[in-house]
């Protein structure tokens, strides 16, 4: 079982990789009225059929029609890897991604309007 701490850390792992690959998903010529559902089919389905992170980031991608990861999107993906790996967790990881799939979602959103906020 993951500790509160592990899993928040997870979940802001995984909304930092969720957000790069939304810029470049729409970089890349994603629907800007649907992209927003299309990231979080692709994220459950990732973290079904996945059985590592480094699987997952890549099913992901390329799910996603991304190209290149870039420098942002790459240091988010091995961040997260990194801290799966460290603490043993890549199943429990993959668990959690797939039961809260929605509130990661969630996160995601709520991140992008307060940045849009912090911006303006």
């Amino acid at each position: 079982m993951l500790s509160d701490n592990v899993r928040e850390r997870l979940r802001a792992l995984t909304v930092e990789l969720m957000l790069e690959l939304r810029v470049l998903h729409l970089r890349e010529g994603g629907n800007p009225l649907k992209h927003w559902t299309v990231i979080q089919e692709r994220l459950r389905a990732a973290a079904r059929t996945c059985g590592n992170v480094e699987d997952f980031g890549t099913k992901l991608s390329r799910d996603l029609q991304i190209m290149d990861l870039g420098k942002n999107g790459s240091r988010a993906l091995t961040e997260l890897a990194d801290y799966v790996r460290e603490n043993g967790v890549a199943h429990q990881f993959l668990d959690l991604v797939d039961a809260e799939h929605g509130y990661i979602m969630a996160l995601c959103r709520m991140t992008v309007e307060q940045r849009k906020e912090a911006s303006q």
